[in-house]
């Protein structure tokens, strides 16, 4: 096999676009990355057939997933700063509940963690991490005036190769 090729369309489109791809000798039996500029954000259909010297091809192979981008990021949320008090003399940072979390944490739930950053009593900036199952996190060394940013990370689905970031918020206290 010298060459691949992977026609693929979208669901925004029945036009299908073709790509090939050359194959090294030593690439033969490999996991082989091909990349391929300008995919909309859709559900993607691939069909990817392999050809040797003589344009003998075999089977092809059939694939869909679907490409996240500008669209899936700008629909995502931050995590909502309550307040901050303190229990048995340690301070926590207080988030409102998410209503969408699931209530089993064997559950893919697509919010990953939230990082927070915020200003330390001695000075200097801190940051953590929360998870989505946790409304609190204890911060016993932050400072009594300052400020908190925080920015929530997603993953869309389990297979999802890519992760996406909320916007930051900052919040002075």
């Amino acid at each position: 096999m010298n060459k691949l090729k992977i026609a693929y369309s979208s669901s925004l489109s029945a036009q299908v676009n073709t790509t090939m791809a050359d194959i090294a000798a030593g690439e033969y039996g490999n996991y082989k990355e091909v990349a391929i500029s300008n995919l909309p954000e859709a559900t993607l259909l691939v069909n990817i057939t392999s050809y040797d010297s003589k344009g003998d091809s075999s089977n092809t192979v059939t694939g869909s997933g679907f490409i996240y981008g500008d669209r899936y990021n700008s629909s995502l949320y931050n995590r909502i700063y309550q307040n901050i008090t303190t229990i048995n003399g340690v301070k926590q940072l207080n988030f409102q509940n998410e209503s969408a979390k699931p209530r089993d944490t064997t559950v893919f739930y697509t919010l990953q963690k939230t990082i927070v950053t915020y200003s330390k009593a001695g000075g200097g900036m801190a940051t953590i991490e929360v998870s989505p199952f946790a409304n609190e996190v204890k911060v016993p060394d932050i400072a009594t005036t300052g400020t908190i940013r925080h920015y929530s990370i997603f993953k869309p689905v389990v297979q999802a190769i890519d992760i996406f970031q909320s916007a930051e918020v900052t919040v002075s206290f």
